[in-house]
This record gives C-alpha cells, structure tokens and sequence, in this order.
C-alpha cells in the first residue's frame, strides 16, 4: 500500500502471532530480497479509549518510527477496506506518540487530524541555539543552520547548496548525535535557492 510515494506492509498483529525484530524487518523491507516498503505498520489491540486499533511504525532499517501521517491515512484505507470503519465517520487511531482522528470519505480520499506542528527545538529534543527560526547547531564540523518541525515524530530540515555532495552522507547522523536526545530524527536536505 502507498500514500504519496511512501509505500508499506502492513500487518495485522490482532489475530496472530508477530514478533516484530529488527532483523526480521530488515529482510523484510530489503527491495531486492524482501518484499521490499518504506515502513511496516503493524495492527495492535488499542490500549487507548474509543481507538478502533493501535499501530506501531518500523523504519526499513528497523528501527521505530513515533508516527507517520502517510502511514496514518494508509492504515485507515486499510481499515475502510476491511470494513473495520465505515466510509464517512470519524475513527479514531492510536499512535506511539498520540490518538489521531480520521475519516476515510473515499478509497483514495482520507482525512487524518495530526494536531498542530510543533516549530521549536525542544520538540525534537534538539539543543540549537539562537532565536530562529532557522536555528543554529554546533556539529564537529562546524555550526550549522537548520529548522525544526515534529507532528510527533521529529524533523530537521537543513539548506544546503549542492544536494549530489558527498560530505551530505554524513550530514543526518551527525545531526542525530549533536541533537542526542529521542529516536533518530528524520533529516531532509532542501537545495538553497
């Protein structure tokens, strides 16, 4: 299943046995020898009130994701489909991170509520400095620029000039580990204009 260009398995842990390791995730995701997704999504028993199902988000790498708002919308589809929430009514859906309200008007037509965006560095655990945005980080490299966002699962998004340079690979870990706080945070690079 696909939600604009993110594609992932999903698997509906309620009714069997799943034991979701990172290494069985891992061949799993695998393009050339697995089946291949951005992310799994595994259906769980809600633990929330008035929530139809839980679901967790797995990296192809493994590793847990808090949220997904593609991943969000795909599962409710999934859902629809299944007959598990009828077409038109408001269906709430329990995340890591949060409860999130849907309604699913059509096959390919899903409304997710994911709350408001969250503009500061304390909502992606991350220590930059300055008033901004965008706002300063120190990395071993030097002090770099960036803007910060989380709907529950945090990003940074940082400008830089030439997309194809080959110091970039290190750029998102390197992030990570000056940020040093919660999960990997999802870095995007955005050309300069």
């Amino acid at each position: 299943m696909h939600g604009l260009g993110n594609d992932f398995a999903i698997v509906d842990a309620r009714a069997q046995a799943f034991a979701a390791d990172p290494a069985l995730i891992r061949r799993m995701g695998d393009r050339r020898r697995g089946i291949g997704f951005d992310q799994l999504l595994t259906l769980h028993q809600a633990t929330a009130p008035d929530c139809v199902v839980a679901f967790r988000v797995w990296n192809r790498d493994g590793s847990r994701a808090e949220q997904c708002g593609n991943g969000l919308r795909c599962v409710a589809a999934w859902l629809a489909r299944a007959g598990e929430i009828a077409l038109g009514t408001e269906a709430r859906l329990q995340t890591d991170c949060d409860v999130a309200a849907t309604r699913v008007h059509a096959a390919h037509d899903v409304e997710v509520g994911m709350g408001e965006p969250d503009f500061t560095p304390a909502a992606v655990g991350c220590a930059a400095t300055a008033a901004g945005p965008p706002y300063r980080l120190q990395l071993a490299a030097g002090v770099i620029e960036l803007d910060v966002v989380s709907m529950g699962n945090p990003h940074a998004v940082v400008e830089v000039d030439d997309l194809a340079a080959p110091a970039l690979e290190s750029l998102g870990p390197s992030v990570d580990r000056a940020c040093g706080l919660r999960a990997r945070r999802q870095c995007r690079l955005r050309a300069r204009a």
